[in-house]
């Protein structure tokens, strides 16, 4: 079966290529849900590579009024209006004879016009003039068959309540449902879109979210379902740019894994992780920094302090986003696409704890964690994430958010009270499928940055934060 695609990427990914070609698609919603933006982009989208297209006007807006909407976006094209993309009015033929004359007038136009794509706007429109349910049902299966026989792809456009979407009968003819709303979370409201049926092709099921913007409707996949996620290992080890470390690591963290740096607040885990991303620079690896507490600003403060080169801003970006704006599935494709874009081989994530407080389910948080970490993977990078533990002194435990499991490596870091003095530790607790040694090692935060110093040697239960002197 041939697609047709929309070439609104994130929506053909949710198709699985595009929406079967022939087709009757539906398209509803509730109003100012997008569906007439939508299907604008799709045909103007589609005339610009050369498919005809006739947007056929119903009872809703006039074309002329239409059109001056459309212009504010930039899929408009007027090189293309009265060429590949033409505007037609049913409206006048509804008021004066009713459904038949509007089937006669459109007829009469796909015959004259013989185009690729058409959209009735709005369907219902034509919809509630019909006199009864079996007279709705011929009329839509009559303009079905004529539209198949033509070799059209169509689309139905109209606002529908879910009651009209289970017994109206064009959404027992359509070969695809699009159905576009709106989610309340809080005081923010969130725009989505779900496919509702698709014949004869798989696609991503679900709720999905979209935004508005100049450019168009811009989709952003479910988190989990969207991305083509293929793992891949390359092997070898990159540095984490402190030498003690790398002796603790073995070398390095593994290539294309995904490392959880976990400690109290202050310990240094920001400081470890621009460590990491100064040394990618300065082997030639350009990398992202995706921040939730401190602003690309602070950030570059701090590497500067410690005399860590993280470069500009297209060697290491920094991108910042509050916590209370966060939305996971966007969040997951721009990540994903500024990665592709900047080439980057290192991505930290700072961090895991702040960007828990803006997903509203445990669930959600974690599905986000997880696709972040084998989408990463599967684009040949280096994923590390820091993470706040509440304890400061005493009992170790894992918080992890329940995402522990998913990472390949944990790297401990802990206060530790001994003779008075409140020092650190740090600890390899994690390496998925490789080796790394098991010492508790004090370190240092210098002007220098982090300085790996001896184990605990003379010290037992280090952990607890309150160690007693080793039986000699």
């Amino acid at each position: 079966m041939q697609k047709l695609k929309t070439y609104i990427e994130s929506l053909d990914e949710i198709l699985h290529g595009g929406i079967p070609e022939f087709a009757v698609t539906v398209i509803t919603g509730e109003p100012g849900s997008g569906k007439t933006v939508l299907t604008l982009q799709t045909m103007f989208n589609n005339a610009r590579h050369g498919a005809k297209c006739i947007y056929f006007t119903t009872l809703s807006e006039p074309a002329p009024k239409l059109i001056r909407y459309t212009q504010m976006f930039e899929f408009f094209d007027e090189d293309l209006i009265n060429n590949n993309f033409k505007f037609a009015d049913l409206g006048s033929a509804l008021r004066e004879g009713g459904p038949d004359q509007a089937m006669e007038r459109l007829i009469e136009v796909v015959e004259a016009e013989q185009p690729d794509i058409v959209a009735i706007d709005s369907f219902k429109a034509i919809h509630d003039l019909v006199p009864d349910t079996e007279s709705a049902r011929l009329f839509v299966y009559d303009l079905a068959v004529q539209l198949s026989l033509w070799s059209v792809t169509t689309f139905l456009v109209g606002e529908y309540t879910p009651e009209e979407i289970s017994h109206s009968p064009e959404f027992a003819v359509a070969d695809a449902i699009i159905n576009m709303g709106t989610e309340t979370s809080e005081l923010a409201s969130l725009r989505e879109i779900q496919i509702k049926k698709l014949r004869g092709s798989s696609f991503n099921s679900g709720k999905h979210f979209f935004e508005i913007g100049s450019a168009g409707v811009r989709i952003y996949p479910r988190v989990g379902t969207a991305l083509n996620i293929e793992s891949s290992t390359s092997g070898g080890r990159v540095s984490s740019g402190v030498p003690g470390l790398d002796e603790l690591l073995h070398g390095g963290l593994p290539s294309q894994s995904a490392t959880i740096i976990e400690g109290g607040t202050g310990i240094g885990k920001t400081l470890l992780g621009l460590h990491f991303m100064a040394r990618g620079l300065s082997e030639g690896e350009k990398g992202i920094i995706f921040t939730f507490e401190e602003t690309p600003d602070q950030l570059k403060a701090i590497a500067a302090h410690f005399g860590l080169s993280i470069g500009s801003g297209t060697d290491v970006e920094i991108q910042y986003t509050a916590p209370v704006e966060l939305l996971g599935a966007k969040w997951l494709t721009l990540a994903r696409d500024r990665v592709q874009e900047l080439g980057a081989k290192r991505v930290m994530l700072d961090s895991v704890s702040t960007m828990a407080m803006g997903v509203t389910t445990e669930r959600r948080f974690k599905d986000l964690i997880y696709t972040a970490v084998k989408m990463f993977r599967s684009m040949g990078v280096t994923f590390i994430m820091t993470m706040e533990a509440p304890e400061l002194l005493g009992s170790s435990m894992l918080t992890g958010h329940g995402i522990s499991s998913m990472s390949d490596n944990i790297i401990m870091m802990r206060y530790v009270e001994v003779e008075s003095q409140l020092k650190r530790a740090i600890s390899i607790l994690k390496m998925r499928g490789t080796s790394h040694e098991n010492d508790l090692r004090e370190f240092k935060i210098t002007n220098e940055g982090i300085l790996i110093g001896e184990p605990f040697k003379h010290f037992q239960g280090v952990l607890s934060g309150l160690p007693t002197p080793a039986a000699q």
